[in-house]
């Protein structure tokens, strides 16, 4: 509830025209679509693997794109409700955790650029989030740094 809340109080306008119309909507920061994104991923029934594939390209795609310099991590880290410590935990588990079931999803049931998707490549864009997240919510004093990761390796079951 926290990521969807603050999505909403953190979305931008954006105005659409389309023919002789013009329409203002609110529209999600890519920070804001990460954290949504871990939630959906982790509530995901077994039974919808494209969706769970999707997500996680998604995923992957937000944060190669729009945390090149750690963007996100400060955006996230920077949240109310405790919502950086949340994705930080979220994201160590569903991202690095099970990095080998989030690839295989995307082998199985992703889309074609999805399926050319390197291990190496997952891992160190998902543990450069998660490490630069969790750095910033433990200055913040969102979590204790104490709990900090080492891991990169995509197949970490830690």
């Amino acid at each position: 509830m926290a990521a969807h809340r603050w999505a909403l109080e953190s979305a931008t306008p954006v105005i659409l025209r389309t023919g002789g119309a013009w329409a203002t909507v609110m529209v999600a920061t890519p920070a804001a679509m990460v954290a949504m994104k871990l939630h959906a991923l982790q509530d995901r029934r077994s039974g919808w693997p494209a969706k769970s594939a999707s997500d996680t390209e998604d995923l992957f795609r937000l944060l190669s794109e729009h945390n090149t310099g750690g963007e996100l991590a400060a955006e996230i880290a920077g949240t109310p409700y405790g919502l950086g410590a949340l994705v930080v935990e979220s994201a160590q588990r569903l991202l690095i955790n099970k990095s080998t079931i989030r690839l295989r999803s995307l082998i199985v049931s992703g889309s074609p650029t999805a399926v050319g998707l390197g291990p190496l490549e997952f891992a160190d864009v998902c543990a450069q989030f998660v490490d630069g997240l969790r750095e910033r919510t433990a200055s913040a004093g969102g979590e204790s740094s104490s709990r900090r990761s080492q891991s990169r390796g995509p197949n970490d079951a830690r």
